[in-house]
Order: C-alpha cells, then sequence, then structure tokens
C-alpha cells in the first residue's frame, strides 16, 4: 500500500462512492425546498454549478426548475476540469432540452474565481480561449444526443486538456475552453441570456458547490479559492448552496481501524464560517446572510 493514499481526495473511490449510493438524490432532495423559494429576474433564472461532476446532481435541479417555473427562460452554467465528467454530463442533457426548451446551457474548464466569467485571469491563455456555440438543430432526445455525441471527438479531446499548475502541482487546464449550447429554435427568444465570448459574466440566483474542493485542504483555501469567489457571484437574494462532508459515516470509521492516524476531514463547517466571518469584505458580510 502506498504511503501516501488518501481514500477520500482518490477520485476513482469517491466515482465509486456517489454511484454506489443515493449522496446524489438525498442533495438534490435538500435542495427542492431552496429551489422552490427562488424568484428570478428577466431574462431568466440563472443557476450555476461550481463542479459538475458527472452531472447527476445538475440534471435533478434542472428538473426542479421545469416543474416550478416550466415556462421561465433557465441559464445553467456549471465548470469541470474533468474531460470524462463532461462527457457524462452531455449524455445526460438531451432530455432537459426536450423538457424545458427554452434553456443555455455553459460548460467551462475554467477554475472558480473565472468561471463565473467565463474568461481566464492569464492573458496569454486568454488569447487562446476555445468558444464553442452548439445550436441544437430538431426537437427530439435522439436529435440533440446524436449532435452533443459529436463533441466529444471534434471538440473534447482536442480543447479539454489539461496540464499541472508550475507553482503546486495541481492540474488547470492547457486552454481556457467554454461551451454554449441551445436550441437553434429558440435563439431568438434566448438572446438576452445566451452568454457572449467578450461578456460572459452573470451573477446568479444560486449557485451550488457540492464537494467543490479537496478534504484536506485548509479552511482558507476552501473560502479563498471556491467560496469567497461565488458568494461574490451571487444576484441579490441569490442562494449560496455549500455542501461539506464531515465523515461522521460508517466508512470514516473503517478507514480509522485501517489507517487510525489519518484525518480526511481537517476543517468542517464551523472553521470554514469562522473564516468567512473574520476574512470577507465588510460590506459584502453586510449583504449575506450566513
Amino acid at each position: 500500500m502506498k504511503k501516501n493514499f488518501r481514500f477520500f481526495d482518490n477520485r476513482q473511490k469517491y466515482l465509486l462512492f456517489v454511484t454506489t449510493t443515493n449522496e446524489k438524490n438525498k442533495i438534490a432532495d435538500a435542495l427542492k425546498p431552496i429551489v422552490q423559494k427562488l424568484k428570478p429576474k428577466f431574462p431568466a433564472l440563472k443557476i450555476f454549478d461550481a463542479g459538475m461532476g458527472d452531472g447527476s446532481l445538475l440534471m435533478s435541479v434542472m428538473r426542479q426548475c421545469h416543474q416550478k417555473m416550466p415556462h421561465i427562460p433557465l441559464l445553467v452554467s456549471t465548470k469541470e476540469i474533468s474531460m470524462e465528467d463532461v462527457r457524462l454530463g452531455l449524455e445526460k442533457l438531451p432530455d432537459r432540452f426536450v423538457e424545458h426548451k427554452n434553456t443555455v446551457f455553459v460548460i467551462s474548464n475554467l477554475n472558480y474565481v473565472e468561471s463565473t466569467a467565463l474568461k481566464s485571469n492569464d492573458k496569454k491563455k486568454q488569447l487562446k480561449m476555445n468558444w464553442k456555440i452548439v445550436k441544437l438543430k430538431g426537437n427530439s432526445s435522439l436529435d440533440f444526443s446524436n449532435q452533443l455525441r459529436k463533441l466529444n471527438q471534434e471538440f473534447l479531446n482536442k480543447k479539454w486538456q489539461i496540464e499541472r499548475n508550475p507553482r503546486n502541482g495541481n492540474p488547470t487546464y492547457k486552454e481556457p475552453s467554454v461551451i454554449v449550447i441551445y436550441r437553434k429554435d429558440q435563439e431568438f427568444s434566448l438572446k438576452n441570456v445566451i452568454p457572449k465570448k467578450n461578456n460572459g459574466k452573470n451573477s446568479y440566483d444560486l449557485i451550488i458547490a457540492s464537494q467543490p474542493y479537496r478534504s484536506r485542504i485548509s479552511a482558507e483555501k476552501k473560502v479563498k479559492y471556491v467560496i469567497d469567489p461565488m458568494i461574490k457571484s451571487l444576484d441579490k437574494k441569490g442562494k449560496l448552496v455549500v455542501v461539506h462532508a464531515c465523515g461522521n459515516d460508517p466508512g470514516n470509521k473503517i478507514i480509522k481501524k485501517i489507517w487510525p492516524k489519518e484525518k480526511p476531514f481537517p476543517s468542517l463547517y464551523g472553521s470554514i464560517i469562522k473564516y468567512i466571518k473574520n476574512n470577507t469584505e465588510k460590506e459584502i458580510l453586510k449583504k449575506i446572510k450566513i
């Protein structure tokens, strides 16, 4: 067994966990009352998922939004650096465009600070921005599925590559890439919703941050790199939902028996809230309710 083995930070182990448990459904159920209270402003209800993963949770939230507001345009934006997860998310997407026609779906590989503006802060990389617009033709899930499947071969394989950050070794995008997807027959009515390449910044009615960071990083880094940028991307009266694992479960008990010195969850809810209150700008704190 390798000494640097980390169960909760190992992607393969985590994917095995989420696909064999009802975690995503439980989170979706918890989000439903929040979705029911959302009050969008013109021109659309705006949702941001701070880490799409395989798209299971986001698709559930989109269904909830349709049930609550079936005729209101929907802008759904998300970030995901994993090409495989993007592919899995795209596979789940066709039905959403059948049920909720006036949807604009946006995926980027940008980091948290950049993702809600759809613009890289690295000027050299921004010059290489890959901005892909997909106008879906037809009116069936099969039509849309066939078109989205082509993205995997024609765009993702080439433009969703990663490299290591020279400073910290973390994976980051090689070239910034954004995919904007909507139905061609809805283009006229979605004119004010579709983000533009040089003007993609939005403020959101709901931001979902479900396990958006590695469990072991400090509260400071969790807030600085993820939560704070999301707070600043909220619309007035917008809601930020952060789902944070605590490890108080049978799986953690087993791990503690095998690796008694392991501390997979060193910074929990309390430490994160404390850091936010002590380090967030006062003007921002006045506007938010924790």
